[in-house]
């Protein structure tokens, strides 16, 4: 340690001699300090050259001491500094607002230590947003009726690019470009070739020979340069794309179109139990109001799991097929964590009657309250806190109850008897939460004993005393003669629920199972009576909206695409052990599917499920859980009219049934995850006539991809399955895609 004495101070402040000498000896035991570094700022870069919209800078500071930064010129006004104190290494964050002028202007910001011993100087200039020949956006988009310009020779447009072309979720060979963050300021520019730009760089358009023109594709408005060389970009410095907040409402008129926007809300309620981003359809805010969400099937990012929280979403405005929707750049621009508003529950809306252990009365999702001495006062409850229910109104001269674990998969209440006519019911009641504008689809498991009713009916009601069966019948039957015993006769039903008149969020529903106005029994000859007479609802009751037709947008390049959009029927494997037995509950075969939506597709023991195909089936409704028989399928493409050689994906899932608690079940441990894959017509596929593919999940879909080569306009693609002879076979397929 250092220690000077100054002999005046010693003097004026009369140290005695014996202290002066023991602060001595004191300093003298010490080691000498290390002098300290100087003090040091430094920036990743000394200017910024932005656009003329509103704009947001990072500038890294690399220092070892304390450090202000501060702005100097004679209009500050127009640069914000957010973050600009700090101790050590940070960000300094700059905020520009926009320049409405025909001048440029210019700030420097000094960033200093508390002793002015360390500095650095940025320069920020800030470019016009006229003067020069600019034309501005929103006076081009006024021209949109005008297909070619009639501008200056030296006419210019400017502009931020706001669409992500490395994430690739935006319509091919087009760039999203905004001018200034006001509604009529982005247009989206069409380049001939790839034309490689980054989200945040501006870029400047000679208009020349430009044209305006609706896209048909899509229905965006497009600026065409008269060549690609009309283009540069300019010396401005990238920014970090500030997004416009707008409601659904807003971003519907069109004014926000190829704008970077944000906007607040969820994905739709009948969107969050797909399986991937590219498949949800719609964002809603809390009004119900609703925007396409359009995420391309071969964006870097589609595959991403669809986020089920509410918040926000940010994204360039347009729309596609004519529709108003927006396209998120990258999975970053999702910020959906908070809570869902839609209410207690969102679709789709499982009770599950899956049973915890191989007890009865031992629910997994649900729990039976027995304490009362009638049983009419039983009932049973969800336990994921929605506070949706099952109750039963039983007849006095035959009650029996019981929540049964089965063997076989089919979980179930046994509920008897019926004799009352239609006073007998079976209710379930969900909390308010859920819009239906035309109706809801029902599917369950039901079935009977020899004596009880044969024909059944659905109703609903949002008052628990008007009830209807909506504008068409909700009728179903059981299978004649086919009784629930002995891990057979459990069959599957859907019933569509056309209402009479749209049911609001704040409603709840109630949906009540009766007898139907007749009196047949099951079994031929038999009469409805309390004996052999209960009625047996099994595996769940799977509530959701009417299913929509939609059509997937074929990939670019692609010459046959098949998403299976037109497939609704049958429960959604994905929807997992909920579903109880009816995780195999498949639709009709394909040699049933209409036209439109076989689409010249052939095959044996292909099935419907929704939104994907189901290869390979097993009977579990005619058959005993301990005779299951595997039916091998296969799926064909029609002939791909096409030659030369292509890259095949399609997505692939396996099934396993999840159901059970006995090894009684021939099926339970799960299909094969291999599956064939065959060149008919003409070509080879990885060099050969067929491949075996592999390994499949049982969870999710997997994308599985292939060369083919030397392909013909007669060459088919054959999917199916080999299995040995105890194993069983089926598996969902989705996407078939030859590109």
């Amino acid at each position: 340690m250092k220690f000077i004495l100054n002999r005046t101070y010693l003097i004026n402040r009369m140290i005695p001699l014996g202290m002066m000498a023991a602060m001595i000896f004191a300093t003298t035991s010490c080691k000498d300090e290390v002098d300290l570094p100087a003090p040091i700022i430094k920036l990743d870069t000394e200017a910024i050259l932005a656009p003329s919209l509103l704009s947001s800078f990072n500038v890294a500071v690399e220092s070892n001491c304390d450090w202000t930064a501060s702005a100097e010129g004679e209009d500050t006004g127009w640069l914000t500094i957010t973050e600009g104190k700090n101790v050590g290494n940070g960000d300094l964050k700059l905020t520009l607002r926009p320049n409405e002028t025909s001048a440029q202007r210019e700030i420097t910001i000094t960033v200093r230590n508390e002793f002015n011993t360390a500095m650095a100087r940025l320069s920020v200039t800030q470019n016009p947003s006229s003067g020069d020949g600019l034309v501005s956006v929103s006076e081009l988009r006024s021209l949109s009726g005008t297909s070619h310009l009639t501008l200056g020779e030296d006419a210019l447009m400017r502009g931020v690019v706001v669409s992500n072309m490395q994430h690739g979720n935006f319509p091919d060979r087009l760039i999203a470009v905004e001018g200034k963050a006001e509604e009529n300021n982005g247009i989206a520019v069409r380049t001939t070739d790839e034309y490689l730009v980054s989200s945040g760089q501006e870029i400047e358009i000679k208009l020349k020979d430009a044209q305006l023109s609706t896209d048909p594709t899509t229905g965006l408005l497009v600026l065409t340069p008269a060549s690609d060389a009309a283009i540069s970009r300019t010396e401005a410095t990238s920014i970090i794309p500030t997004p416009l907040d707008v409601s659904i409402p807003e971003l519907l008129t069109g004014k926000y179109e190829s704008m970077y926007v944000k906007v607040s809300g969820q994905i739709s309620s009948s969107d969050i139990n797909k399986e991937y981003l590219y498949e949800a359809g719609s964002f809603v805010d809390e009004d119900n109001n609703a925007i396409a969400l359009t995420v391309f099937p071969d964006c870097s990012f589609s595959e991403s799991v669809i986020p089920t929280g509410s918040g926000h979403i940010c994204g360039v405005a347009g729309s596609y097929g004519g529709a108003a929707c927006i396209y998120p750049g990258n999975v970053s621009d999702f910020s959906l964590t908070g809570s869902r508003f839609d209410g207690g529950f969102s679709l789709p809306y499982i009770i599950s009657l899956m049973t915890n252990t191989a007890t009865n009365f031992d629910g997994r999702y649900i729990e039976v309250d027995r304490t009362s001495e009638n049983i009419n006062e039983y009932f049973a409850r969800t336990l994921d806190g929605s506070g949706a229910t099952i109750k039963w109104n039983l007849s006095e001269k035959g009650q029996y109850y019981r929540f049964w674990t089965d063997n076989s998969g089919h979980h179930n209440f046994q509920l008897g008897s019926w004799v009352d006519n239609r006073d007998n019911y079976l209710l379930l009641s969900y909390p308010a939460g859920v819009e239906f504008t035309d109706g809801f689809r029902l599917q369950f498991g039901w079935s009977g004993q020899k004596n009880a009713p044969r024909n059944w009916e659905v109703l609903y009601s949002t008052d628990n005393e008007n009830w209807s069966t909506g504008k068409t019948s909700t009728i179903f039957s059981l299978p004649k003669d086919m009784v629930g015993t002995a891990g057979k006769g459990y069959s599957d039903f859907t019933v569509d629920v056309h209402i009479d008149k749209p049911i609001a969020r704040e409603d709840p529903l109630y949906i009540k199972i009766r007898r139907a106005d007749s009196n047949e029994a099951v079994n031929t000859g038999a009469s409805i009576s309390s004996t052999d007479g209960r009625a047996i609802f099994h595996s769940c009751m799977l509530l959701d909206k009417l299913p929509v037709h939609t059509t997937t947008a074929s990939p670019s390049g692609a010459i046959y695409f098949e998403p299976f959009d037109g497939l609704t029927e049958g429960a959604d494997y994905r929807l997992g052990d909920k579903l109880s037995a009816m995780l195999n509950y498949a639709g009709s075969d394909i040699t049933e599917w209409s036209d439109d939506i076989r689409k010249s597709l052939t095959g044996t023991n292909v099935r419907q499920r929704p939104g994907y195909a189901q290869i390979g089936y097993v009977n579990t409704v005619d058959v005993a859980h301990g005779s299951y028989k595997n039916e091998t399928g296969e799926l064909i493409t029609p002939k791909l009219n096409a030659a030369g050689s292509y890259r095949l994906s399609f997505k692939a899932m396996a099934y396993k049934n999840k159901a059970v608690f006995a090894s009684a079940v021939k099926d339970r441990k799960g299909d094969i995850t291999q599956g064939i894959i065959e060149i008919i017509g003409g070509g080879t596929i990885n060099g050969q006539t067929s491949v075996l593919f592999g390994a499949m999940d049982y969870d999710s879909f997997k994308t599985f991809t292939y060369s083919i080569e030397n392909v013909t306009p007669e060459t088919q693609i054959r999917f199916s399955s080999s299995p040995a002879s105890s194993e069983y076979s089926r598996w969902f397929i989705d996407n078939i895609c030859v590109k």
